[in-house]
């Protein structure tokens, strides 16, 4: 586990530290202090207030990142590995369940699945039909494809993958290697499925060679797709 040296001042049960109302309140919150004996209680929610924040930050460069934030009194490495964390968006997952049952753990623990929340994670197994997904204990949700159906099979890879959570279920954004389920066409200019390509009929795959003037005939209902590559 990567070390994490910006810790959380005077942030124990019954600290002496001011309230926040009288922190408010403060005649020096603006100016700040000046000449003059400092309050031990007002020095020490000043404190607080700054190295609180710096302790949140420092765990979700860790957390995410995995690399270590040393107090060593430089900012280069801190501040590569924050954007580094910036970059993973959140962290990729680590995947503990099977096949079809995706068990994920993010190395910075969400408190609830939120509307539009992205997960991402490298599945220890493809999956081979209808699947789920729990993150962090959250819950199993189902994951569904990009057209809005249940997964068939194959549409996750043991690969870097990423769902969405849509409010009820994930869906699934993209898994490298994975099948990619397309939702049926409805103008002129978008992406048909297998369904509407073959219409009712059999795409067949013809890799003999056929000399020029090969006469072609369609069965009752059943459209033919003739493709030609000529070399």
């Amino acid at each position: 586990m990567a070390e994490q040296d910006f810790q959380p001042f005077a942030a124990a049960v019954g600290a002496n530290v001011l309230t926040q109302a009288e922190y408010l309140a403060l005649a020096a919150l603006g100016p700040g202090f000046s000449s003059g004996i400092l309050p031990s209680n007002n020095l020490n929610k000043v404190l607080r207030q700054s190295s609180i924040m710096a302790a949140v930050l420092g765990d979700l460069i860790e957390g995410v990142s995995g690399q270590n934030v040393l107090d060593d009194g430089t900012t280069t490495t801190i501040l590569s590995n924050l954007a580094s964390s910036i970059m993973r968006g959140g962290g990729i997952g680590i995947d503990s369940g099977a096949a079809n049952a995706y068990i994920v753990a993010l190395p910075i623990a969400p408190i609830a699945y939120e509307t539009g929340m992205i997960v991402r994670f490298v599945p220890l197994n493809a999956n081979t039909g209808a699947s789920t997904i729990n993150v962090n204990g959250l819950g199993v949700v189902d994951v569904i494809g990009q057209a809005g159906d249940v997964l068939q099979g194959a549409e996750i890879g043991v690969a870097p993958t990423a769902v969405i959570f849509n409010g009820t279920e994930f869906e699934l954004l993209y898994s490298m290697g994975g099948k990619f389920q397309v939702p049926p066409a409805t103008a002129s200019n978008q992406a048909v499925n297998l369904g509407q390509s073959v219409a009712g009929g059999t795409l067949l795959d013809l890799t003999a060679s056929r000399s020029l003037g090969t006469t072609y005939t369609n069965s009752t209902a059943r459209p033919k797709i003739v493709m030609i590559s000529v070399i």
